[in-house]
């Protein structure tokens, strides 16, 4: 593996892009059960390609926006990928899990680790994530971590949530 790991859980690291995750990017984030829930995300193999170029240094623990990988430690292969956009003493969450992943407790995994080390170098900021009105599964996902429902957020067609300090 050519990047450095910012996490590790028992079956995953968190990581940056690299050009043999190409592929894998384009599969999830262009099936429609991955896509059905993102807005505004690039699904195009050109689009991705930028991303991925644009990523390559990307660090979850700094100031601005980062997306990483999600990749399984045993195979290298992406199974995700993580937003994290720090700024104004919030930190706000995305992330999309592979069709070919879900339900098998990936994103569990990955945010119970990276949620607690988001806190200790962010002591002091909100932690949000929004989702989709019917994306029944992050919203499960959301409460079991901890997070607490805001309410809807008509500006971004989206529920709002807040892990309390």
């Amino acid at each position: 593996m050519n990047s450095p790991v910012y996490l590790e859980t028992a079956r995953l690291v968190l990581r940056n892009f690299n050009e043999a995750d190409l592929n894998t990017l384009v599969d999830y984030r262009s099936h429609p059960l991955c896509a059905q829930y993102q807005r505004g995300q690039f699904k195009d193999r050109e689009n991705l390609s930028r991303l991925i170029a644009r990523t390559k240094t990307d660090d979850p623990f700094s100031i601005g926006q980062s997306r990483l990988a999600i990749a399984r430690k045993d195979t290298e292969e992406i199974i995700g990928d993580l937003f994290v956009g720090i700024s104004k003493n919030t930190a706000a969450l995305g992330y999309t899990i592979s069709y070919r992943y879900h339900r098998q407790g990936f994103a569990y995994e990955l945010l119970s680790a990276f949620l607690p080390a988001l806190q200790c170098q962010f002591p002091n900021y909100d932690i949000i994530c929004c989702t989709d009105t019917e994306n029944t599964a992050s919203i499960s996902l959301l409460l079991k971590l901890g997070f607490i429902k805001e309410g809807y957020r008509k500006e971004i067609d989206s529920l709002m949530f807040r892990l309390p300090k």
